[in-house]
């Protein structure tokens, strides 16, 4: 039912906002930042009480609190259901869910590789500004701990390509969202395999279920209006 179902994500919401407030209190925040940081951080609006955005706090544990809430705001919140739940395993079968997760991973690790050395002298510190950034691009929120215009050119184009992809559905998060990138690459392989084999029979299928035609031209619509705008 809605309300059940209402019920359940502000439960949910209620949870991760007082866990991030305690765990932000904890690093040094007092009670008013540690609030609004962690409004903005779920709802991933990134409006940060001070002018310099997180960077201001120069913490690595609140980048760090703050890099994993993020990625929690931008994963389905029926995903957070199944998980408290009991269903672990439901996640390893989420292909949007791994997608999301693979992305941020490798964008994290290339631009850490790609900065350590010329901007960050330890590998500590160009995983945390660079899990930070990623997360906080991927998931639309946009706070910032560094400025990543003085980044190098293959750095700069990660944030470029994540800005948007976006969260997943079903999230606080904004731009496309994972999974109609997912559905629109496998079109893409399936129409390939059309071309190898005009007559051949080709279903698309997301975590093992088949996808309506109907529902691959929407998602097709919007990617292209989405690019245009």
């Amino acid at each position: 039912k809605i309300t059940e179902t209402a019920k359940i994500l502000w439960l949910i919401y209620t949870g991760l906002t007082i866990a991030e407030t305690f765990l932000l209190l904890i690093g040094g925040m007092n009670i008013f930042d540690a609030l609004t940081h962690t409004f903005a951080t779920l709802a991933t609006g990134g409006f940060s009480t001070k002018n310099t955005s997180v960077a201001y706090y120069n913490s690595a544990y609140i980048d760090w609190i703050i890099t994993i809430f993020m990625i929690l705001a931008g994963i389905n919140f029926s995903l957070h259901f199944r998980f408290i739940s009991g269903k672990f395993k439901f996640l390893l079968k989420d292909s949007e869910f791994k997608a999301y997760i693979l992305i941020f991973l490798g964008s994290m690790t290339i631009i850490a590789l790609n900065t350590y050395g010329n901007h960050y002298q330890t590998l500590s510190d160009s995983f945390r500004f660079a899990g930070f950034q990623a997360a906080s691009i991927l998931t639309t929120t946009g706070f910032a701990t560094a400025d990543y215009e003085t980044w190098p050119a293959l750095s700069q184009a990660v944030l470029f390509v994540l800005m948007f992809i976006g969260g997943c559905a079903g999230s606080t998060g904004g731009g496309i969202k994972v999974i109609r990138i997912i559905t629109l690459l496998k079109q893409g392989l399936n129409e390939m395999k059309y071309l190898l084999h005009p007559k051949g029979v080709f279903t698309l299928r997301i975590n093992r279920e088949p996808v309506r035609k109907d529902i691959v031209y929407a998602i097709s619509g919007f990617f292209f209006l989405y690019i245009l705008m």
